[in-house]
């Protein structure tokens, strides 16, 4: 919480940049970042909210420098400013986190206070990758997660001269994930599906494409998620002859306020009465599914025979995505594999595995059942002490993957689709008629090599009542949530025990 009233707040950001963001306006700052005007600028504190047992930091006068001054200073003279200011910031950071690292392992009550720490304390790490120039993405306060502003670009090409994904890296807790975009390759140019950060790297790696294939005619934001919302009015806003589609539904909390003040540039939402007059229907056919607050569009191209989602149909490989061999994005993976404080000495391909195979659990199922001391601790401020898992866990993570099945991951199958079983029913039949080879989502692996057959037999929960295959123990955390928030709902059910014992 930066500040106690709804006032300008200035933070320090990449070396040399100061932007202004009200906390009212939501993410309307995200859209383009700018120096306030010097009547803007006052002085201000910086209060963290107390957290259970710790006091509240007594408010320290923050004075701020004008926004021309700073940009007179130069680079090397605002890189010793920052640098003045990180030692005061990672000791806020350790005095706000220790409650969480204190608290009582993974009780609801006890994982609040890391959560919000998590999410809206400033990240030194990404204050110091701030010369890395070409990696920076001024924008990410609008959802500050990892790895805030520095968000390498990894450019695939999935079918030569049809498909390419540009991949990043997203999440919390060291929790890290990929976060893909679609390119295709349509008459007169390109088309952008679920765009991510546009990053001087991956504003680089598309210009490429379009000396290559023609401009960017369309970006479509096919989903409502917060993670996806964010960043596709910042990246429309780098091709402003492109015209912005969006799902419908969007929406934005606490206030629901209209696009333009989330940061969006003119764009028109999908009217999925209309799906076959959309203007890339010469290229791709449209799929759309609304349900509250989820919604998804899917496009199949044609020219390649690929299904593109976003979050409905997933698949996970054995091994980390080749984003995370990047030596700042590889801790979270050496995080995980750690059992103790120790060094580890086995080999640094094993190690790496057993890293992802925890994450991929941890952004599955959330709380899975083999965690038996998950402390909240946040590894981004700097803390060694693992998370500590039972005997047996690996069992969790197969069952999980089945091989590098397509499957639809526990959290969107059991408190999504399930639950609206009609409309979810009418979309995979859509999506299955298609002669589709391949499918491409937003994150985890890309391309899922597959067939309509296959995809069919993915969304087979929907017309049956078996119970889930995974464990018991693993479903219990979304059984809890289907329970509380949907007591009416079809119960989330899975007969499958791994033998874990309860967590105290």
């Amino acid at each position: 919480h930066f500040g106690s009233r709804s006032r300008p707040v200035q933070t320090e950001m990449s070396a040399g940049v100061l932007i202004a963001a009200v906390v009212p306006r939501g993410w309307a700052a995200a859209a383009a970042p700018r120096a306030p005007r010097p009547s803007a600028v006052r002085d201000e504190g910086v209060r963290m909210l107390p957290l259970r047992g710790h006091p509240a930091e007594p408010r320290q006068p923050r004075r701020w420098a004008d926004a021309a001054a700073v940009s007179s200073l130069g680079l090397a003279a605002a890189k010793v400013a920052v640098a003045r200011r990180r030692q005061l910031i990672r000791r806020r950071c350790r005095h706000t986190c220790e409650a969480g690292s204190r608290a009582k392992p993974w009780r609801r009550r006890s994982m609040l206070p890391a959560l919000c720490a998590g999410t809206c304390l400033p990240a030194t790490a990404a204050l110091a990758a701030s010369e890395e120039g070409e990696y920076v993405y001024p924008n990410w306060p609008a959802l500050p997660l990892a790895p805030y502003a520095r968000r390498r670009t990894l450019l695939s090409e999935v079918v030569p001269g049809q498909v390419w994904v540009l991949d990043q890296i997203f999440g919390t807790f060291y929790v890290y994930v990929p976060i893909r975009a679609t390119v295709l390759a349509v008459s007169g140019g390109l088309l952008v599906y679920a765009p991510v950060a546009a990053t001087p790297e991956c504003l680089r790696l598309m210009r490429g494409l379009e000396a290559e294939h023609g401009p960017v005619r369309w970006v479509l934001l096919p989903s409502k998620a917060a993670e996806h919302k964010v960043l596709a009015g910042p990246f429309a806003r780098e091709f402003p002859d492109a015209r912005l589609f969006v799902a419908p539904g969007q929406f934005s909390v606490p206030v629901d306020l209209p696009l333009s003040l989330l940061g969006f540039p003119d764009c028109e939402v999908v009217d999925t009465a209309r799906l076959s007059q959309l203007p890339w229907a010469g290229d791709c056919d449209t799929a759309a599914l609304d349900i509250g607050t989820f919604g998804e569009i899917a496009l199949f191209h044609r020219r390649s025979a690929t299904l593109v989602v976003t979050d409905t149909v997933i698949s996970i490989p054995e091994d980390p995505p080749p984003l995370l061999s990047d030596p700042e994005y590889s801790k979270a993976l050496l995080y995980h594999a750690r059992d103790d404080n120790g060094e580890l000495t086995e080999a640094l391909e094993l190690v790496r595995r057993r890293g992802w195979w925890r994450i991929a659990l941890f952004a599955t199922f959330f709380n899975p059942g083999a965690l038996l001391d998950g402390e909240v601790a946040i590894p981004e401020t700097r803390s060694k002490r693992p998370w500590k898992w039972q005997p047996g866990w690996e069992t969790s993570f197969r069952r999980l993957r089945g091989g590098g099945r397509p499957l639809v991951a526990p959290i969107i199958r059991e408190l999504i689709l399930r639950q609206q079983p009609e409309s979810s029913r009418a979309y995979v039949g859509k999506l299955t008629s298609w002669p589709l080879r391949r499918v491409v989502s937003a994150h985890f692996d890309c391309p899922i090599e597959t067939s309509a057959e296959e995809l069919r037999a993915t969304f087979a929960f929907l017309d049956s009542e078996a119970d889930l295959d995974y464990c018991a123990e693993d479903v219990s955390f979304l059984a809890d949530l289907q329970r509380s928030a949907i007591p009416n709902g079809t119960p989330v059910r899975s007969s499958a025990s791994c033998g874990y014992r309860p967590r105290s």
